[in-house]
């Protein structure tokens, strides 16, 4: 005779600091240029053929401590006229945690430093830009493109997602589990309303 009992444990979160942003879009900016999204994408997908991740700074800063996470070139892409790119923010560092805390207030924008390799300016003094080298993105509260923005961060439910999988499979095991030589379904089904209830730990790992 099988039983499968169970305790209730509360789901615990855990941020793993991963989100999705816009940090490019084909708006006027604060010093009157435009990036065209199309020449931001080239510029950051190049990224792939140096095996490197695209650092994230904090503030444009180039101190250990600033570089705050990384953006993958490889989820860099347009869609309309933004640049969507994701990346993940070291949570194992002091700034790097207060960083992941503007995110998720919805507070955060992004900016980049760049040389520009292609300019083309407007008769109305606009200046686009067709062509950039990116070296970094940095993630600021005072962006030069009020357009950037986190769109998504991510937060893992790894020990109750766990939990859970295993718990359905020790269901399944026990309503699927043939019954003993000489055990009828009626006395089962007996035994199983005469048995007190127990409690069971399922620890999180």
């Amino acid at each position: 005779m099988q039983h499968l009992t169970l305790k209730a444990v509360a789901p615990v979160t855990t941020d793993e600091g991963v989100f999705e942003a816009v940090i490019s879009t084909a708006d006027v900016d604060r010093e009157r240029d435009v990036v065209d999204p199309d020449a931001m994408v080239r510029a950051l997908s190049a990224w792939t053929t140096t095996n490197k991740l695209i650092p994230l700074a904090w503030n444009h800063g180039s101190d250990p401590e600033d570089v705050v996470g990384h953006i993958d070139p490889e989820t860099v892409r347009r869609v309309d006229d933004e640049v969507v790119a994701g990346g993940q923010v070291d949570l194992d560092t002091p700034r790097g945690r207060e960083v992941w805390g503007l995110a998720k207030s919805g507070t955060l924008g992004f900016s980049f430093g760049y040389l520009a390799t292609d300019i083309f300016e407007r008769p109305d003094g606009i200046r686009v830009i067709n062509g950039l080298d990116v070296f970094e993105i940095t993630a600021t509260s005072t962006p030069m493109n009020a357009g950037t923005r986190v769109l998504s961060t991510k937060a893992a439910m790894d020990e109750h997602d766990r939990l859970r999988d295993r718990v359905s499979r020790d269901m399944y095991e026990l309503l699927t589990a043939p019954l003993a030589p000489g055990e009828t379904k009626a006395a089962t089904a007996e035994a199983k309303r005469s048995t007190p209830v127990t409690i069971k730990s399922y620890p999180v790992e």
